[in-house]
């Protein structure tokens, strides 16, 4: 278990070095619900982790695709 979320918290240190390294200074998450299957990527991890690096982290779920929408069908 130690070494899997080594791992996955190397997927997210990627992720925010890729938000560094194009200038991003806004995060806007768009997901319905900001949960992830993934460590470190539901909300309150990628908070923690953008508040580190300076990156202001804004939940906007209303931007997101609602799933009652007809997208849900082409699944």
């Amino acid at each position: 278990m130690y070494y899997r979320r080594k791992i996955l918290l190397a997927l997210l240190d990627q992720y925010i070095n890729k938000l560094i390294e194009n200038d991003v200074k806004v995060l806007c998450d768009v997901r319905r619900n900001p949960i992830s299957m993934k460590f470190g990527f539901s909300k309150h991890q990628l908070i923690k982790a953008c508040n580190g690096v300076g990156i202001e982290y804004k939940h906007i779920p209303e931007v997101g695709i609602d799933l009652s929408s007809p997208f849900k069908k082409l699944r």
